[in-house]
């Protein structure tokens, strides 16, 4: 699943060092949606532009403008289908047209396919991409959904073939995971519209003597984007927080890294008992300290031997759209899958009246030192 920003922000904003305070509003993806009409003519709640913070960020404007340029000029004529279309099923490709339902009512993504030139940022010299191949039939497939209206129902057969392509694992017309085909496809879309050229060496970011967690962080994620720069980082992706600490010396290491998506495991204590578990306890139960010990003891540099240690993972910078992988499979002692969590999940919904009932407050899952640097 994916949750749409509180606040829109820009397609530009690879340079962004703050967020909207931890706080997103959920995404649905259904075909059917009008995700355009009345009030939800935009990406979750529309910012105050004479707040300060948001000022700040003087790129989230660009999104701003580019969306009222789509609304405008590429959905204004009731020609358009305005993505309210299906896809035809190819064989077992619910999953995938299941996906790009998701991807196509990813407003900030959608707008940048529709009006922006995003063919004069496709690399095809990036040999960690497709040639642009993945971002040409995307692009054309989401153009397809919401502008074209000959027909109601879109059959995906050229992104399917392009697709299997450059990612040989998704050919043919079996069932496959979902999760694994949206790291593909994010995955490919970013490295065929990286804006970066000429990838330089970056050394990881080290803390220095008495050197805050808030400038190692900044330090690591300005190094990221000298690496990576797209569409695909400004809309999904963030940063973590990893603790390690020795139990034996209480030595530290802690390392920054971005992210893509959270596969969140369920609440230890409702597993199996199949009631609705809210996505909040998800989280929390991701964010939980675990003992290190036994083969996963930590060599801990101070002590120069291997140690039980503690393990921490904190969100530290929450991307506009956060994209959440469930872990709905339970293993054995031997790591085989052995049975399924069928329990549902309560997340909050937005019912496209402008309130703030699709808002999903993650605040309480950042640290109070990286809530001072996010956009409130």
């Amino acid at each position: 699943m994916g949750c749409n920003q509180a606040k829109p922000s820009s397609i530009a904003d690879n340079e962004r060092d703050h967020f909207d305070g931890g706080k997103r509003s959920s995404a649905s993806g259904g075909a059917k949606n009008d995700s355009r009409s009345a009030s939800g003519r935009r990406a979750g709640k529309a910012p105050n532009l004479g707040d300060k913070s948001y000022r700040r960020n003087r790129l989230q404007s660009t999104y701003i403008d580019l969306h009222e340029q789509v609304l405008q000029n590429r959905l204004a004529s009731p020609n358009c289908s305005q993505g309210r279309v299906g896809l035809v099923n190819l064989g077992n490709t619910c999953f995938m047209n299941t996906g790009l339902q998701c991807l196509s009512h990813t407003i900030p993504l959608t707008d940048y396919f529709l009006g922006y030139n995003w063919r004069s940022e496709i690399n095809k010299d990036n040999f960690q991409g497709t040639g642009g191949v993945v971002a040409s039939v995307f692009g054309d497939l989401v153009n397809n959904l919401w502008l074209d209206k000959k027909s109601n129902v879109v059959k995906p057969s050229d992104f399917k073939r392009k697709l299997g392509k450059a990612f040989p694992q998704f050919q043919g017309y079996d069932q496959q995971d979902l999760q694994e085909l949206l790291a593909f496809l994010l995955d490919g879309l970013h490295e065929d519209l990286n804006r970066v050229t000429k990838k330089p060496y970056v050394e990881a970011a080290e803390r220095k003597d008495r050197e805050t967690d808030e400038a190692v962080a900044m330090e690591a994620w300005m190094g990221y984007l000298k690496r990576n720069r797209s569409i695909v980082v400004d809309i999904f992706q963030g940063q973590l927080r990893s603790t390690l600490t020795c139990s034996e010396c209480s030595h530290q290491s802690m390392t920054f890294d971005p992210f893509m998506y959270l596969s969140l495991p369920f609440p230890t204590k409702k597993r199996g008992r199949g009631g609705p578990v809210r996505l909040e306890e998800c989280i929390e139960e991701f964010s939980k300290e675990e003992t290190l010990d036994g083969d996963e003891c930590w060599r801990c540099p101070k002590c120069k031997d291997f140690r039980a240690a503690t393990k921490r993972i904190e969100l530290w910078k929450v991307p506009p759209v956060l994209v959440v992988h469930l872990k709905r499979f339970q293993t054995n002692e031997m790591g085989v899958p052995s049975s399924k969590i069928n329990s549902e999940v309560i997340y909050p919904v937005d019912d496209g009246r402008g309130n703030d009932n699709g808002i999903l407050d993650l605040t309480d899952f950042i640290p109070k030192e990286a809530q001072e640097n996010q956009v409130s």
